[in-house]
């Protein structure tokens, strides 16, 4: 039995839509293809319809445990993980920017609870990190569609990182550039995410489109519902925040029935 290990290298997610609270989902993930040095796995989240939520591909390397040297895939994984011999995977991942012109800077110093089983920082700590160090008025106002990410250095417990930023635009794309920065100046992660505004149906409360079709979904059948479930109307200061200068509850009300037609729900 040999001690390895399956070293993530970089992952690539996109983001239909973020699930509801409370809502079902399924998650399924599978090992698509192996090379002489590195391995790919697949991840969907889908929703109770069979919709995709969230798809990732991600890149691995095998590695031994105590000494941390680079081991080749050889023929007994494609056995182990159900993987095709004659699979070729041409996908490549992109190449990511570092961040330039430093607009935001944040900090952060590793504890016990960022720390996995390997002794080093989750790899899931450093996207939270990275999400962190953005305005929170930039995260209300803006959807996170993609996510691509590269793994430089491991952080270890007690390290200070800093968080440097870059803001750039695409259209109607807001594209961050991220870098996770060693106390030694050394780049431990980089992260690019591609963000689009937020379509605010009620402006008061930053309820969306989206979050009204969601409300339909888990079963608002009234206007009424759809209020109670997304906490729409409840800060009202419609001539002020909505820019038509009224109340909302007309484009709710649009909202829910088109909603409801797209979907075959009887009105």
């Amino acid at each position: 039995r040999e001690n390895l290990n399956w070293l993530l290298l970089c992952y690539k997610i996109n983001i239909e839509r973020m699930p509801s609270v409370s809502e079902g989902i399924l998650v399924r993930t599978w090992a698509s293809s192996f090379s002489k040095m590195f391995a790919r796995r697949e991840f969907l989240m889908l929703d109770s319809k069979g919709n995709i939520l969230i798809e990732a591909s991600t890149k691995w390397l095998l590695t031994e445990g105590d000494t941390h040297k680079i081991k080749k895939i050889d023929d007994m994984f494609y056995d182990a993980y159900g993987v095709d011999r004659d699979k070729k995977d041409e996908r490549c991942f992109k190449k990511l920017r570092l961040p330039e012109n430093n607009l935001m800077t944040g900090r952060k110093k590793s504890e016990e609870r960022d720390i996995d089983f390997n002794g080093h920082v989750n790899n899931t700590r450093y996207i939270a990190w990275a999400m962190e160090s953005l305005p929170e008025e930039f995260r209300r106002d803006n959807i996170l569609y993609e996510i691509d990410i590269e793994f430089k250095k491991e952080i270890l417990l007690g390290e200070d990182i800093e968080v440097l930023s870059e803001v750039k635009t695409d259209g109607e794309a807001v594209i961050i550039l991220q870098e996770l920065r060693k106390e030694n100046k050394e780049t431990a992660c980089c992260i690019n995410t591609v963000w689009k505004r937020r379509e605010f149906v009620c402006y008061c409360s930053h309820v969306t489109k989206r979050d009204i079709e969601q409300a339909v979904d888990r079963g608002a059948s009234s206007v009424e519902e759809v209020i109670e479930m997304t906490g729409a109307m409840k800060n009202s200061n419609c001539k002020v925040n909505n820019p038509k200068g009224r109340c909302c509850r007309k484009d709710i009300e649009a909202v829910f029935e088109n909603y409801r037609k797209q979907e075959g729900i009887e009105v």
